[in-house]
């Protein structure tokens, strides 16, 4: 493992299963050896940290790496509270490679980490991240905010609450949101354009 390396070596030293988990951090295609495209998508991975020596590797840019959201771990936390598997319905398919749209997911989950503390129980995703096609086979419109990360459908685990938790939701939520609950969807959708409690005007709301 990657954490097991304890000073500074060249990237060529690494074991097939370093290399492996190293391309699986870098999302590139894991075969297990240095080549080319492993070696360019490492230099450029330390440029963007504004890290040197593009040929080595060690504890601080492994801590680095490792402290970064592993897209293809279902279990990982974009957030205090969310997972990639719950952005992606634990879908291989949904897994965002778009560095912007990870951002979008970031940020949205950060607004429903708000969510969660005030609400105080857990919140459940129904659907999340979708890219165009399987938007667009979910019946969903080509301007969705789903498709850039940046709308999500939630309910809360009691299902008893889920009128109840809209109307909250509609209170202190400034981004667009639609009443899937009281529209019998059994859902609530949320966008971010603004977030929780962000105050100003509201986005819009409507039926399902």
């Amino acid at each position: 493992m990657l954490k097991d390396i304890k000073g500074t070596v060249k990237i060529e030293d690494l074991s097939e299963e370093q290399i492996r988990e190293l391309q699986r951090r870098l999302g590139i295609q894991q075969t297990g050896i240095m080549g080319p495209m492993t070696r360019k998508a490492w230099e450029d991975w330390k440029r963007s940290k504004g890290m040197g020596e593009p040929g080595l590797i060690g504890p601080g840019s492994i801590g680095l790496l490792l402290e970064e959201i592993d897209w293809t771990d279902m279990t990982s936390k974009v957030s205090k509270y969310f997972t990639v598997g719950e952005v992606t319905k634990r879908q291989a398919a949904r897994i965002p490679t778009s560095k912007v749209i990870q951002d979008n997911i970031v940020r949205l989950a950060k607004e429903l980490d708000k969510v969660r503390e005030e609400w105080g129980k857990p919140i459940i995703v129904t659907s999340w991240y979708r890219p165009l096609a399987i938007n667009r086979a979910v019946g969903g419109v080509d301007n969705s905010q789903h498709i850039e990360g940046l709308a999500v459908d939630i309910v809360p685990i009691d299902p008893v609450e889920l009128i109840e938790f809209e109307r909250w939701l509609d209170e202190h939520w400034y981004g667009p949101l639609g009443w899937g609950a009281q529209s019998g969807r059994g859902f609530t959708h949320l966008g971010l354009t603004k977030g929780w409690r962000a105050g100003g005007k509201k986005g819009p709301r409507w039926r399902y």
